[in-house]
């Protein structure tokens, strides 16, 4: 539904917007998280402290999308939640200091590859 791009839309926002060619690697690990085997949590970091909803937007805590969006998308945020990175597999990214991201497939890798971030002190944290 119209409502869900716009929820998603919202979430790839808040995650991407200072690197919109990463939206579409990120709208598509959002989408996988929502097929995985394990709980249905996008585990997005905007929506931790959003301040409206009684914390029923924390994705980290309820599975799925929230409610509804957290901010009004750009377009191409909104673009990457209708056409995601098409055979992308990641279930996990994180930024470093420098608005670099990095993809992982696994959550050991994920845990492995912020330890390397804190290491060189790229760490955000």
């Amino acid at each position: 539904s119209i409502h869900d791009v716009l929820t998603m839309a919202s979430i790839i926002e808040l995650e991407a917007s200072a690197a919109h060619d990463e939206m579409p690697k990120v709208s598509a690990v959002f989408y996988n998280r929502l097929v995985w085997d394990e709980p249905k949590l996008l585990g997005s970091s905007p929506t931790i402290d959003y301040p409206y909803g009684n914390g029923r937007y924390d994705t980290n805590v309820h599975e799925g999308l929230p409610p509804g969006p957290l901010c009004a998308p750009s377009e191409d945020a909104i673009l990457a939640a209708v056409t995601p990175a098409e055979n992308f597999t990641a279930t996990y990214f994180v930024t470093d200091s420098e608005m670099k991201f990095y993809y992982n497939n696994s959550y050991s890798a994920h845990l492995q590859t912020i330890a390397k971030l804190k290491q060189q002190g790229k760490w955000l944290g």
